[in-house]
């Protein structure tokens, strides 16, 4: 339960229940009538910039540091090994791909944004992943230099322990926030507009001063406004509007959940690669990470697994596309069964299972018939064709959805190479769509969930 009041003497709670479709926000209002919209118009912003987030850290497996206050570009201001310049910063509304109005409260200033930072803070690369942590809560493998151990044995709690933000919610201290959302409400003491300027003076209030602070032990403060009449200058003046999301909610719903790896052990060809930008940036050792478009190179190495796109004619170079956080085709977009596209995944070594996400693959009604779109999936060991199989789209929604092959059960072999290729859809028709992640996992495994799956079960097609 995050709750909020503002200035206008109207309580709003805001309830966040975080699921695999984003935020949802419920709101009750009671009080002054007539007020209301500015309330709503608050918790609508919030509930924006908190999809914003969780769409950036599916993405980037981390979220951004806070932006200048000053300036008006809405940019993060990141420093070296996860620490941000401006921990007292506002929401960095143009690196989360919003308009300015969107991070815009009522009264003029942009959203002030606090977020765990650091060497084991959540803006470092991968720094809100916990994809190679276990379930498995009797596991009992060590963090890593703060991430999950590379043998998948590290139980998410021990991840999760001493992360996070402090927020006094109402009288109840939560200790895991990834991030603290802030208006400072109609007074807007300390606050920055738009363009770049601080409200002054600073306010009296102790409690509103510590909304202020970009200190990593400071307990930020959510609680009921004082009473209209009270002035802003006030000791005991307080219209802060708070919003927060707890680590583990966040990290899950952004597909980023820990996984029950039990029964599969480390090494050679295991693992899980999830197609984002940070992932590609780290893989191709880029300076910058890739924007939509083609990628310029026919293959990418991902230390346990490489990945490399082919058509009719050869080799094709791969391209990357930006949305549901991130997925791979070649030549000029999508993998597509028209141009006879392919992408195939080489592993070091012998795998079980095989499952993989994609986006814009799904069902379509073409002139009063269904279409299905479909993927052909090759598996071969040392170089022969061992098993095929061939998925369908099981949704006519466009959104990512998943697939878990075991391989060793079904076809009594294991593999290191797969070929991931559009067919004609079902009656007739292209396929397209864009690789977002493949997962590998040993033989013997109980199962092999990526982590759409893991975030949103009813993603996962038969």
């Amino acid at each position: 339960m995050k709750r909020q009041r503002g200035a206008s003497g109207i309580f709003v709670a805001v309830v966040l229940v975080l699921v695999a479709a984003g935020i949802i926000v419920a709101l009750m209002f009671t009080g002054v009538s007539g007020k209301g919209d500015r309330g709503r118009q608050v918790a609508g912003s919030m509930t924006v910039v908190q999809t914003a987030l969780r769409v950036f850290a599916t993405g980037n497996g981390r979220l951004p540091c806070p932006a200048n206050p000053n300036l008006t570009t809405g940019l993060e201001s990141a420093g070296a090994a996860g620490a941000c310049n401006f921990p007292a910063g506002t929401i960095p509304w143009a690196t989360l791909g919003l308009r300015v109005d969107d991070a815009v409260d009522p009264w003029g200033e942009v959203l002030s944004y606090r977020v765990f930072a650091g060497s084991t803070g959540f803006t470092r690369t991968n720094g809100a992943s916990m994809v190679n942590c276990t379930t498995d809560n009797t596991a009992t493998g060590p963090l890593v230099g703060s991430n999950c151990d590379s043998a998948y044995n590290t139980p998410e709690a021990s991840w999760l322990a001493g992360k996070g933000l402090k927020v006094n919610d109402f009288g109840t201290v939560v200790t895991d926030a990834a991030y603290v959302l802030i208006s400072h409400g109609a007074s807007g003491l300390g606050g920055y507009t738009s363009a770049g300027q601080q409200k002054t003076p600073l306010p009296a209030s102790a409690d509103e001063l510590s909304n202020l602070s970009g200190v990593a032990t400071t307990t930020y403060v959510a609680k009921a406004a004082s009473a209209e009449t009270v002035a802003a200058d006030d000791p005991a003046h307080f219209d802060d509007i708070v919003a927060y999301a707890k680590i583990g909610d966040l990290v899950r719903a952004a597909g980023l959940g820990g996984r029950l790896w039990a029964g599969m052990p480390a090494g050679p060809g295991i693992g899980s690669t999830r197609l984002s930008a940070a992932n590609i940036q780290a893989a191709m050792g880029s300076a910058t990470p890739p924007v939509t478009g083609s990628l310029g190179v026919t293959s990418i190495d991902f230390g346990y697994a490489s990945i490399s796109g082919g058509n009719g004619s050869g080799a094709a170079a791969i391209t990357y596309n930006s949305n549901n956080g991130g997925g791979i085709g070649v030549t000029t977009g999508q993998l597509q069964s028209f141009n006879n596209e392919f992408l195939t995944i080489a592993l070091d070594g012998p795998a079980g299972w095989f499952s993989f996400a994609a986006f814009n693959l799904n069902e379509a009604v073409v002139f009063g018939v269904t279409r299905i779109e479909q993927v052909k999936l090759t598996f071969s060991l040392a170089g022969t064709t061992v098993a095929t199989k061939t998925v369908q789209a099981c949704n006519f929604s466009p959104k990512l959805y998943s697939f878990s092959i075991d391989v060793a059960t079904l076809f009594g072999t294991e593999f290191d190479t797969v070929e991931v290729r559009p067919v004609t859809a079902t009656p007739l028709g292209n396929t397209s769509f864009y690789l977002s992640e493949f997962d590998t996992c040993a033989s013997g495994s109980t199962s092999c969930p990526t982590g759409t799956g893991s975030a949103d079960p009813t993603t996962i097609c038969p």
